[in-house]
């Protein structure tokens, strides 16, 4: 048809496809759980946790020297 905006429009068939893909994404999300699944728990053995390597008396810090972060994931979240 010609014009300024021409070169960028866009044909009612096409525009209909867009409005189905717009549509579609926005169902993706879905919901969101917080649960953790049964593959995730099999899995969190080759996590890592905090474990004490040394006597830590009481008073004294944490560090490199008393405390590692090692496998399996059974103890504290290095997160933590």
């Amino acid at each position: 048809m010609g014009g300024p905006d021409a070169h960028f429009s866009i044909e009612p068939e096409q525009f209909g496809l867009l409005v189905n893909s717009i549509r579609n994404v926005e169902k993706a999300p879905g919901s969101v759980t917080y649960e953790i699944g049964e593959e995730a728990l099999r899995n969190r053995k080759f996590s890592r946790s905090l474990f004490a390597v040394k006597n830590i008396n009481r008073g004294e810090f944490f560090s490199n020297e008393n405390i590692r972060s090692i496998r399996p994931g059974d103890g504290i979240s290095p997160k933590l």
